[in-house]
């Protein structure tokens, strides 16, 4: 409308400024329509939905969803107080599964340095790949750590 001089300056700035003020609305919208999506952090398979549609849900009241991711899986295990001089990490250990009867070599990725008051334990943990067992979250698991190592000792099971 300018460059065909239809309107005085006047409106042509004011038509400009509308524009550029609905453009900056969408752009708001488009935000604000992005928070009202929950994402997961994670890739995996939803296993558990605990909200129903409608209803209000605000961050870390309660879990919306549980999604189970098993790419990468660790274990977890609260050790007595008087292995904490022997548990660290980069111990060999072997993960045993009791339900499938099947164990797995790994290593102590973390070892913790925090007593817990209540059991005197600390926790340590193991990453393992993946293997022919179907994992499940919180499965029993029981890990068999290697605190001694001599190569020339002799033994008799």
């Amino acid at each position: 409308m300018w460059n065909q001089q239809i309107g005085t300056e006047v409106q042509y700035l004011s038509a400009k400024n509308q524009k550029e003020s609905l453009e900056k609305n969408i752009s708001a919208m488009k935000e604000q329509l992005q928070m009202y999506k929950i994402k997961s952090l994670i890739n995996g398979s939803v296993e558990e939905v605990n909200i129903k549609i409608g209803q209000m849900a605000a961050a870390g009241v309660l879990p919306a969803f549980r999604v189970v991711n098993f790419a990468t899986v660790k274990v977890l295990a609260d050790i007595a107080e008087a292995y904490a001089p022997k548990v660290k990490s980069g111990n060999k250990a072997i993960v045993y599964f009791p339900d499938y009867d099947t164990e797995i070599p790994a290593t102590i990725r973390f070892s913790s340095k925090f007593i817990n008051p209540t059991n005197r334990t600390f926790q340590a943990e193991v990453k393992i790949g993946k293997s022919k067992v179907d994992y499940r979250a919180n499965m029993i698991a029981i890990i068999k750590i290697n605190d001694y190592h001599n190569p020339k000792a002799l033994y008799c099971p």
